[in-house]
């Protein structure tokens, strides 16, 4: 097993590299299917420029943690199974992935001061978030969302909601808001 390295270094923990796989086109038709499933808000277009074209490789990458990323064999990975078991609610760009593909996922924006706690690991707590329950799109429990700065439209972190926008609502913008999965 090789150590991880590299484009690989977006994890906070020490990761080996268990396997790399070239996929098929099958299998590539059948991923770009669950994408779209997984991230309506992406255009055709985009989830297109994912994939390379069918001479280049585009590798499927198993790590320690059970997680796989994907993305051309000579590149950045562009996106991740988080859990590794194909659920559409695992997908998530990396930071990288959403160079390609800025719509895939929902976007909230944070106080500038709030982004080095989160690069550090800490989550998403409500009163570091911009908008207004109001101005945020309907999510449920589990639902992903983009992180950006104020100031700066590149997404910098992923993160899985921990309440609905109806709990959020009753809250009062108090609490934990997401759980950061990917900076």
């Amino acid at each position: 097993s090789r150590t991880a390295s590299g484009c690989w270094n977006m994890f906070r923990s020490k990761l080996s590299v268990s396997r790399q796989n070239p996929l098929k086109n099958a299998e590539r038709r059948r991923l770009r299917a669950q994408l779209a499933a997984a991230w309506p808000g992406a255009a055709e277009e985009e989830l297109d420029q994912l994939f390379p074209p069918k001479k280049e490789e585009f590798c499927m990458t198993k790590l320690s943690n059970k997680a796989v990323c994907y993305g051309a064999s000579a590149g950045a990975p562009t996106f991740v199974d988080a859990r590794g078991h194909g659920d559409r609610r695992d997908f998530l760009p990396t930071v990288h992935g959403f160079t390609v593909v800025p719509s895939a996922l929902p976007r909230l924006t944070v106080h500038p001061h709030v982004s080095k706690f989160l690069i550090g690991g800490a989550d998403l707590m409500f009163p570091g978030v911009r908008e207004s329950v109001a101005e945020l799109p309907p999510f449920a429990s589990g639902d992903l969302f983009a992180v950006q700065v104020m100031g700066n439209s590149v997404p910098f972190a992923v993160g899985r909601a921990l309440i609905s926008r109806d709990d959020a609502e009753r809250s009062g913008k108090t609490g934990k808001f997401l759980q950061i999965i990917h900076v």
